[in-house]
């Protein structure tokens, strides 16, 4: 309930772009009217300074509540936390744990030294602390990946282990791409394991009632799942979510999970979702 209370205020209070928001939309093709509900992942971040200054002490607190119901750790500084309490051992964990990081030393600087972040435009650029540098240093785009990854894993929820994973390992990418952390005592970011599953893309299109064949152990999408439209930005910066419901089972496959538009049964179990696909869900024509 807290934690609710809290995601209300920031969204209401600090401008926060909803990074992940469905609309629904409707497509004519030759075999008539396709219903299908897109995931805009685009990230982006237009916040007042002040607001980010906000967003992070909030994200943090509530990250830090979460972590101590979870692995204990209460009364224990941030980073005996990290570096004695906080697990890595998944991707997921290393993610976390390498946010929990970040929002701990910028949340320090703000809470302890006030003025010691130059913020200009583009949001936490340059961080000076009298003569010396600080620990970190970051950008607007890397901090709108750091809280977009925050929003998804308080919603982890909705989605399979796998699909987390894959969404939070994009936007750690991003995020390491413009954040630079100096701290001997916390050390730099971790690199996250090769064989992580990572999204290609932040964009996503997720369709609906995906049609497919099952034969020889394989599931198989039709091609015609794949469709520009003419609003939306070009095919090389989104990737295809393809949404169905199989032997009473809710599924949510990323395109980067198949393998020549298929992908084995037994790989079906980690994309199973909790999200309800049904009419209700989505706005269609009849035709």
């Amino acid at each position: 309930m807290q934690q609710d209370i809290l995601l209300d205020f920031i969204h209401k209070r600090c401008s926060i772009v909803k990074f992940f928001s469905n609309r629904g939309v409707t497509i004519k093709n030759d075999s008539g009217y396709t219903r299908m509900l897109s995931i805009n992942a685009r990230v982006g971040c237009c916040m007042e300074p002040a607001h980010i200054d906000i967003a992070v002490v909030l994200y943090h607190s509530l990250l830090d509540m979460y972590l101590t119901s979870l692995y204990g750790g209460e009364n224990t500084g941030f980073y005996t936390k990290y570096k004695n309490v906080l697990p890595s051992a998944s991707s997921v964990q290393c993610i976390v744990r390498e946010c929990f990081k970040v929002l701990s030393l910028f949340r320090n600087s703000l809470v302890h030294s006030t003025n010691s972040l130059d913020k200009d435009c583009r949001g936490y650029g340059k961080s000076i602390k009298g003569n010396t540098f600080l620990a970190i240093t970051s950008t607007s785009h890397a901090l709108s990946h750091l809280f977009t990854i925050m929003e998804l894993y308080f919603e982890r929820a909705r989605y399979s282990a796998k699909y987390l994973e894959g969404a939070l390992a994009y936007c750690y990418q991003e995020l390491c791409r413009s954040t630079v952390v100096r701290d001997r005592r916390w050390g730099k970011l971790k690199v996250l394991n090769k064989t992580c599953f990572k999204f290609e893309r932040n964009i996503r299109e997720s369709f609906l009632y995906s049609q497919f064949e099952v034969k020889s152990n394989f599931l198989f999408f039709e091609d015609n799942c794949r469709i520009n439209l003419k609003y939306d930005v070009v095919d090389s910066i989104r990737r295809t979510d393809y949404c169905f419901v199989y032997n009473g089972q809710t599924y949510r496959v990323p395109e980067e999970a198949l393998a020549e538009r298929k992908i084995a049964l037994d790989g079906l179990a980690e994309w199973t979702t909790n999200e309800v696909i049904g009419e209700d869900s989505i706005a269609f024509e009849k035709s």
